[in-house]
């Protein structure tokens, strides 16, 4: 019983000091969490702030390149001559409302309500296309707005909320308007960027608004203009930069307050948005998991005596057999019968013991016999009639005295055979595969006089590795099934190529062929168990693919472009063999 109290004391402890790490760890994952909510909310929000004012400032700069536009236009230069001229009066009208309609039309091409107006020096009379246009020259006016960058006219003034630019010509005279040839003034209503903060309101659910410290803010439609006063309360005395982030209390809550300054009207975009709001529910999920590890660590302390009564016991024996499964020992069993769960564990152990024991037995046996097979197929290379015929072919030319072709063919069948019945390695190159393939075609050409052969390796695949024997029984089926049945001369060609990560091998001939339904039937016949239709060599290759690269590699038969028949060998990862 000491014993007992004793692991039990230990196992609370360990829990204790488990659930220590995971509460501190959490409470850290929280803060970062809401660090991040925060990091991005800030980014989202300079973001969307920086595309809406990247709008205002292109409708701006389009009012301003108009302008200039307006300004060296060629009808306002006639006007002037034409007044320092002294035209009549019909035709003066004339250019007047041609001019007016140049003044509408470059009105109309931007998106914006805007008007234009042309101030002459030496006439009272402004040319424009809107009813301010009507005021009689106000050379203080002009003095106060002459300026190269846009001018806010607020309502309290005689004019309506507008902006205002001046252009005059020549461009240097903005210092002594007065002496100007002519000015010519943009100006476009405060209500065109209102309409732009109303859509950027609805489609983004904040509330933006354009600020200056010397004017009223410019609201949108449906601002909480209470929350917007204490902000320009707390920013009116602060130095704000060209762009930025401040974090500001209000009514008991905190704000994120995002800001960006437009260089052509001078005024700050700005927009808030409460962080308590965002950050409520980590906050919740937070105090859940408070809640929620008070409880499971009192559960912990209460189970964890149930556990070391109950399962320590059982576990130590099964670990103990785990052990002797792993050094080895497969007859190992479980004798006891508890009167729990476990008796069904160890019913299910030592079955799967008796499994394992069973078939590692019957893998050995599979590997024995994969050996004799292997061993099988191997000698099954050793065609006896062909070495007879070549021996006699020996025997013919050293008759004729051809010592050249009976070194050629000897050399070549010594190659051939000591490639053949080499054991001791099942993977090769291609280079290696495709040597074998030359002693054969090379042994086959001097016996039939007739035979030429094309070997193709593309994008450097001679050192890839492929299964023994591969090629030879397909090209030896080609030369004997394909071109010794008929007259002319035969050609056998190999391509070696790769597609999607495979290597691909492509054996053709211009032999006596096959018919469609004959090929159909043979890549049928693949599939099935060997049969002596089929053949022993083609049916072993497309096996052995099979089962090293899996069910999309094997042997496929189709008409070839030379005439004959035309074998495609696809297996081989080459992602396997970099």
């Amino acid at each position: 019983m000491p014993l007992r109290k004793n692991t039990f004391h230990k196992m609370v402890a360990v829990i204790g000091l488990l659930v220590l790490p995971i509460i501190m760890m959490y409470s850290y994952s929280n803060q970062i969490s809401i660090q991040v909510v925060e990091r991005q909310l800030t980014e989202n929000s300079l973001d969307k702030l920086r595309f809406l004012l990247n709008d205002i400032e292109a409708n701006v700069e389009q009012l301003s390149k108009l302008t200039v536009m307006l300004a060296n236009d060629p009808s306002i230069k006639e006007f002037i001559e034409a007044s320092k001229n002294g035209e009549r009066l019909y035709s003066s009208i004339k250019r007047k409302m041609d001019l007016m309609d140049v003044l509408n039309l470059f009105s109309l091409t931007s998106n914006w309500q805007n008007s234009f107006t042309l101030y002459l020096p030496a006439s009272d009379e402004p040319i424009g296309i809107d009813n301010y246009s009507t005021k009689p020259f106000d050379a203080a006016y002009l003095k106060r707005y002459a300026s190269k960058s846009w001018s806010y006219i607020p309502v309290e003034t005689e004019t309506p909320d507008m902006f205002v630019r001046l252009f005059p010509q020549p461009a240097s005279s903005m210092e002594t308007i007065e002496r100007a040839n002519y000015i010519l003034e943009a100006r476009f209503s405060a209500k065109n960027i209102i309409s732009m903060l109303n859509h950027y309101q609805y489609t983004s659910s904040s509330d933006p608004f354009l600020y200056h410290p010397d004017f009223a803010p410019l609201l949108n439609n449906k601002s909480d203009k209470q929350t917007v006063r204490q902000l320009l309360a707390q920013l009116q005395p602060m130095k704000l930069t060209d762009h930025g982030n401040i974090t500001l209390k209000l009514q008991g809550s905190t704000y994120l307050v995002s800001y960006y300054r437009s260089n052509s009207l001078g005024w700050y975009l700005i927009d808030y948005v409460p962080l308590n709001e965002i950050v409520s529910p980590i906050n919740k999920t937070r105090n859940f998991f408070y809640i929620g590890i008070t409880f499971l660590l009192a559960m912990s302390v209460i189970l964890t005596f149930l556990l070391y009564r109950n399962v320590q016991v059982p576990i130590r024996e099964l670990i103990s057999s785990l052990q002797k499964l792993k050094r080895g020992d497969y007859s190992a069993r479980l004798t006891s019968n508890p009167d729990n769960e476990f008796s069904y564990l160890f019913g299910k152990f030592n079955d799967m013991a008796q499994q394992i024991q069973e078939l590692i037995e019957k893998v050995l046996a599979e590997k024995l016999r994969a050996k004799e097979a292997t061993l099988k197929q191997l000698q099954s290379q050793i065609n006896p009639h062909f070495l007879y015929n070549c021996l006699f072919f020996i025997v013919g030319m050293s008759r004729l005295k051809d010592h050249d072709t009976v070194e050629a063919m000897a050399q070549n069948l010594g190659d051939y055979y000591k490639y053949t019945t080499r054991l001791e390695n099942d993977q090769v190159t291609v280079e290696e595969e495709l040597q074998l393939i030359t002693n054969y075609m090379e042994i086959q050409n001097m016996r039939m006089r007739r035979l030429s052969y094309e070997i193709v390796v593309k994008d450097r695949l001679g050192e890839t590795i492929v299964p023994r024997l591969l090629l030879q029984p397909i090209v030896e089926n080609a030369v004997v099934h394909g071109i010794e049945p008929k007259d002319g001369r035969g050609i056998v060609r190999i391509e070696i190529s790769a597609s999607n990560e495979m290597l691909r091998i492509e054996i053709e001939d211009n032999g006596v062929g096959m018919t469609e339904e004959a090929i159909q039937l043979m890549n049928q016949r693949l599939l099935s168990p060997i049969s002596q239709e089929m053949g022993f060599a083609l049916w072993n290759v497309h096996q052995r693919l099979v089962t090293l690269y899996g069910e999309q590699s094997g042997v496929k038969l189709s008409r070839s472009g030379l005439g004959g028949l035309k074998v495609e060998l696809v297996g081989v990862h080459l992602s396997h063999h970099q």
